[in-house]
């Protein structure tokens, strides 16, 4: 179900003329402070989804790793469980999607 979701909305971006033909994901300045994720790194042809990587037992450090569907899928099935101080593993599409993602999440974890 999660591929044919990530398929769909990629699909829907490159219809809508938003595929950038080099893929891109954030990169953050300061892995520990996910406010400096304001910069992007271009990423091999095939590798076409960003990996977010948040370990929570390092103080909620943040990476973010191109990648493609299957792998992402494969991180991304692993519970997350945010009281163990476990690494949690998210999938996103492109940096706008990413930087939604990541403030929604952290939103939740300083508010939550």
């Amino acid at each position: 179900m999660f591929t044919y979701v990530v398929l769909l909305l990629a699909a829907l971006l490159v219809a809508n003329g938003q595929h950038h033909w080099v893929h891109q994901c954030p990169v953050c300045s300061d892995p520990y402070d996910h406010t400096t994720c304001t910069h992007v790194q271009n990423c091999h042809n095939t590798h076409e989804i960003c990996l977010f990587k948040l370990d929570l037992g390092l103080n909620n450090r943040v990476n973010y790793y191109c990648t493609n569907y299957h792998q992402c899928e494969t991180y991304a099935s692993f519970p997350c469980d945010f009281s163990a101080k476990e690494d949690c593993y998210f999938c996103c599409l492109d940096v706008p999607s990413c930087n939604q993602q990541r403030e929604a999440l952290f939103m939740g974890i300083i508010h939550g």
